[in-house]
């Protein structure tokens, strides 16, 4: 069983009981995005999906929950 913390709410992100369908979520941060790859870096904060969907207060840009 993959589990996770939730760099929001520091709880536990579970695959095997999701609080979400699309649970558990990676968020990716990339640095220097305007510069090249060779100054770029990178790194994943786990998280739940309702626990990002609050933070960015679910302004619509959340298309990912859309039926494909």
């Amino acid at each position: 069983m993959d589990k996770y913390e939730c760099c929001i709410c520091k709880g536990l992100v579970s695959s095997e009981e999701p609080s979400h369908y699309l649970d558990p979520c990676s968020l990716l941060l990339v640095s220097n995005i305007d510069q090249g790859l060779d100054h770029q870096k990178e790194q994943d904060f786990y998280c739940h999906f309702e626990c990002f969907r609050k933070l960015v207060n679910d302004d619509n840009i959340m298309y990912i929950m859309e039926p494909d």
